[in-house]
């Protein structure tokens, strides 16, 4: 998925355990200058100003060095490079003040040590989550990477059922795991995964790259889980991502999706924006 000019959206469970639900929803940046094509902290704060003027109440923003935006996984980072990413949390973090949910995307570039000594220099941050440290495919070096730091570690969207996440949830190798309804074959098996892990204590931040139709499917299976914290959007700055249904309308609304008891997830699709969107001219599932 293209990461450049997202701009994320997290439904958290409301406290009410009675329809229609709502679905509270914090917001969260892309890559490398959080959408804006800029790295500098002060862009950083400008973007959280506009994240909390639409009513968001919590948020997560990715991090990363200028130089080092192209580059791949299980690289180092210098003090200076670790200086600058805390220089963009700390410009958040002023600006959002110090309750607000403020969670970190590392999007698994980094190596065990240097993570290790990021995460360090960010607890005094309160930081909601740090998600994926390191490319999540050792679970021993997550582990470690959870061990030593007091911030909850988060991971990861890529596996693809209850049999593969079985051995990370029974190491119990991070504290939030991050299921993709789509990427586990449907709601059932994604639920199933959900269930799982809070057999062993650990909460859920579904990963959620999807259509206004996923959205409500997955916010659904996500009011009925009790480890559920949040579900990410990306779309809240394409204004044509709502314009795929007729109602309701504001499917999201000052943090909040209100799930409905209507007939299928209950929402109506526009047909003529549909017939636009051929399949291979962007991607939703």
């Amino acid at each position: 998925m293209s990461r450049n000019g997202s701009f994320c959206l997290f439904l958290s469970q409301s406290v009410s355990c009675f329809p229609p639900q709502n679905q509270d929803v914090c917001c969260s940046g892309g890559p490398y200058g959080w959408g804006l094509g800029s790295s500098d902290p002060e862009d950083f704060a400008k973007r959280a100003k506009q994240v909390i003027s639409r009513g968001f109440d919590a948020m997560k923003i990715d991090l990363d060095a200028p130089q080092h935006q192209e580059i791949g996984f299980n690289r180092s980072l210098s003090n200076a490079e670790i200086s600058f990413m805390v220089d963009q949390v700390k410009a958040v973090r002023d600006v959002i003040g110090e309750y607000m949910p403020l969670a970190i995307d590392c999007h698994g570039k980094f190596g065990v040590n240097d993570v290790i000594k990021l995460a360090h220099r960010l607890e005094d941050f309160d930081i909601w989550w740090l998600e994926d440290t390191i490319l999540s495919l050792n679970f021993d070096a997550l582990l470690e990477v959870k061990r030593a730091t007091r911030i909850p570690i988060s991971t990861v969207e890529h596996l693809t059922s209850r049999y593969e996440f079985r051995s990370l949830i029974e190491k119990q190798a991070a504290s939030i795991i991050r299921p993709d309804s789509r990427s586990t074959g449907g709601l059932l098996e994604f639920k199933a995964v959900m269930e799982m892990a809070y057999v062993y204590y650990i909460s859920c931040v579904p990963h959620n790259m999807t259509s206004p139709i996923g959205t409500v499917a997955t916010a659904h299976v996500c009011a009925a889980t009790e480890n559920f914290i949040a579900l990410e959007h990306h779309f809240q700055d394409f204004p044509w991502w709502e314009s795929l249904i007729k109602k309701p309308k504001p499917l999201i609304d000052r943090g909040y999706i209100a799930l409905s008891e209507n007939l299928g997830v209950g929402i109506e699709i526009n047909e003529e924006v549909l017939k636009h969107m051929k399949f291979g001219e962007d991607f939703f599932s």
